[in-house]
């Protein structure tokens, strides 16, 4: 038996006018005529592919299914609403507004930073001022 076949039978079916190459499906109608092993073997596509057929007719109409399937549905819209809501929640416009608030509390800082003074700076300088005196020459006791 040829495995190019086989393999075209396993991936097609048993029903040769569904496969896309039309050529290899009339070698495999010659050889199924010319084979018996190939032909026992499209044969046995055949049932298998009849009882897939009998299957999902089967599961069509199970009312469990249905319900199974409409549950699960039901599920997975509510799972797409809950996405859609955080989504909604960290939207582009609120993430703009949220850096702007940022942005502005950060030139706050800076310019409150700016115009009130480090008191530890203050401090540290009116001490240097004691210690060292000013720059032309004299202490702030008015010692010289």
């Amino acid at each position: 038996m040829n495995s190019k076949f086989e393999s075209l039978l396993d991936l097609y079916g048993a029903d040769l006018n569904s496969w896309p190459d039309q050529t290899a499906a009339q070698k495999a109608r010659e050889a199924a005529m010319r084979d018996p092993e190939f032909r026992s073997r499209l044969d046995a596509a055949k049932r298998i592919d009849a009882s897939f057929g009998a299957l999902a007719n089967a599961l069509d109409k199970s009312p469990s299914i249905e319900a199974g399937l409409a549950a699960m549905q039901s599920s997975m819209l509510t799972q797409i609403e809950a996405q859609a809501q955080r989504r909604r929640a960290f939207s582009s416009r609120t993430l703009m507004r949220l850096a702007a608030s940022v942005v502005i509390a950060c030139g706050l800082g800076i310019g409150v930073g700016q115009i009130v003074p480090d008191q530890t700076l203050v401090q540290a300088d009116a001490h240097d001022q004691l210690l060292l005196g000013t720059s032309d020459g004299s202490t702030h006791n008015g010692d010289r």
